[in-house]
C-alpha cells in the first residue's frame, strides 16, 4: 500500500502543538529549551508510528484509540511505577492534562486554519 498524505497527520503541522513550555502533568513546572526538543521528537515518533499503522489499513479512529491506552498505560507508569497506580486526584491530573493538550491543539489548528478547524 501506498504513502496516502490525505489520512496521515503532516508532522509540519504538529511542530507549533508540541512544545507548550509548561509541563502537561506538573503545571508549576516550565520545560527547558531541552526538554521541549526532546518533547517535540517524542510527538513526531509518535505520529510517525501512528501514521505507518493507519498507512498499513488500521482505521484512524483505532489508532488513536490504542495510543490514548497507551498513554493512559504510561502516564500511570510514569507516576506510580509498575507495581502502582492512580488514585482519584491522580486520574484527575492526568484527565486534566490530556484536556489542556487536545484545547492547546485546538487554538493553534484555529489560528492555523481558520475558526472553523
Amino acid at each position: 500500500m501506498g504513502f496516502d498524505a490525505k489520512n496521515s497527520v503532516k508532522i509540519a503541522s504538529v511542530l507549533h502543538f508540541a512544545t507548550p513550555q509548561i509541563s502537561l502533568i506538573h503545571k508549576d513546572k516550565t520545560m527547558s529549551d531541552q526538554a521541549a526538543k526532546d518533547h517535540q521528537q517524542c510527538v513526531e515518533k509518535f505520529i510517525a508510528q501512528a501514521n505507518e499503522l493507519t498507512q498499513s489499513g488500521l482505521p484512524a479512529d483505532l489508532v488513536s484509540a490504542a495510543m490514548m491506552s497507551a498513554s493512559a498505560v504510561f502516564a500511570t507508569f510514569s507516576v506510580a511505577g509498575n507495581e502502582g497506580g492512580l488514585n482519584d486526584s491522580g486520574v484527575d491530573k492526568v484527565v486534566q492534562a490530556y484536556r489542556n493538550c487536545v484545547e492547546h491543539v485546538q487554538k493553534v489548528k484555529k489560528a492555523e486554519f481558520g475558526s472553523n478547524a
